[in-house]
């Protein structure tokens, strides 16, 4: 329900100066400072807002008549049009050391994953990882001849090089592989 009467005064911050108020956004119609609402709870008729410098913090009095309320330190954000160096909303790029809140370890949502969400999933590590139960790989195919981790599953005929000599040795050319029933040297 609309109160009819009630006054709004406007402050600087901290002091007893009256704020000067406007009917518009470029500050030029001045404006009574305090204000009494009208019959609708509009405490400026032409309007529902009211504008004031961005160069200062206000408390606001609110007297009701039957009680006050007051709310100390209000900002005016400047101009909307005025958004130099904001990142968009649609793909901002972060720069410097950008933070978010880590979601719970169980959290299988849209939320960003922040370094400390991933180090609580126990991956291991990329390097030299320790690997512990039983773990698995794909079967190289056969006559493979790269890096790619072996397993028990490619079997391979080999000769142990400590048969042969120096020479035999700088001389022969080792092929594995897979397929072989023989474990013999």
């Amino acid at each position: 329900m609309p109160i009819s009467g009630a006054t709004l005064t406007v402050y600087r911050a901290g002091t007893l100066t009256l704020a000067s108020l406007f009917a518009d956004a470029a500050l030029g119609t001045g404006i009574a400072n305090p204000q009494t609402s009208d019959s609708a709870g509009r405490f400026y008729s032409q309007s529902t807002v009211v504008w004031a410098s961005d160069a200062y913090a206000y408390d606001l009095l609110v007297d009701f008549g039957s009680y006050t309320e007051t709310y100390e330190d209000i900002y005016v954000l400047g101009a909307a049009t005025n958004i130099t160096g904001l990142a968009p909303l649609n793909s901002p790029a972060f720069t410097g050391v950008p933070t978010a809140p880590t979601p719970a370890t169980n959290d299988n949502s849209q939320k960003l994953a922040t370094t400390g969400y991933v180090q609580a999933q126990g991956y291991a590590v990329l390097a030299s990882p320790a690997f512990t139960g039983t773990p698995t790989a794909p079967t190289a195919a056969a006559n493979t001849n790269t890096t790619q981790l072996a397993t028990t599953g490619q079997r391979s005929e080999y000769i142990h090089l400590s048969q042969l000599d120096a020479d035999q040795r700088s001389q022969w050319h080792i092929r594995a592989w897979a397929g072989s029933q023989s474990d013999e040297c």
